[in-house]
């Protein structure tokens, strides 16, 4: 899996990605959020490989999803993580066998991360309850599989915790509160599990 080093952004200015193999990842925050609407506006894969990847670079710094991978990055340094995965910059979606793998993967990926970011792109414009986050596809996933998840707000103001949201997310997505995957599994006969 491609790795973000969050030091790098904050200290340098640069977006350094680094391939660290699956079985020697060690701890990394993982973000979750919803795409930007106008095309071309997020820091992609694709971007690292044609554009050196500094602050400065024009072409960078005019993408509007910019700001979410270096406030990304620098939650992830201050909570003393030197990681972060983030979708739109650590899959190269121009190979099709890569893509594959991190849609298979990205449960497990999700579940490994020491900490998943819950950026609300929408709040507090809406109520949390209304943001367009709870309505997007992979969000179930997204949801489930951390262990500890955080949520900021359109200005990466600090929100609340998945376990202190847990009725309310409940609420919205129609999902039981303690409902979890490996709860789920434990339910099913031992045959079923191998």
């Amino acid at each position: 899996m491609y790795l973000l080093h969050a030091p790098s952004v904050v200290n340098s200015r640069i977006l350094k990605l680094e391939w660290v193999p699956d079985e020697r990842v060690q701890k990394y925050a993982i973000l979750s959020h919803r795409w930007r609407t106008e095309q071309g506006q997020e820091v992609t894969y694709t971007d690292s490989q044609v554009y050196p990847w500094r602050w400065r670079h024009k072409v960078w710094m005019k993408k509007l999803g910019a700001a979410k991978l270096s406030l990304a990055s620098k939650q992830a340094c201050t909570d003393g993580l030197d990681y972060i995965w983030i979708d739109t910059c650590c899959i190269d979606k121009s190979s099709s066998q890569e893509l594959q793998e991190s849609l298979e993967s990205m449960y497990n990926w999700y579940q490994g991360a020491e900490v998943c970011y819950v950026y609300l792109s929408d709040v507090p414009r809406r109520n949390l309850e209304d943001s367009r986050w709870f309505k997007r596809g992979w969000t179930l996933q997204e949801l489930i599989a951390p262990r500890h998840s955080i949520f900021f707000d359109s200005t990466w103001k600090r929100l609340a915790t998945k376990a202190s949201l847990a009725k309310i997310i409940s609420n919205i997505t129609g999902v039981n509160a303690g409902f979890s995957v490996s709860s789920m599994l434990a339910s099913f006969p031992n045959t079923a599990k191998a």
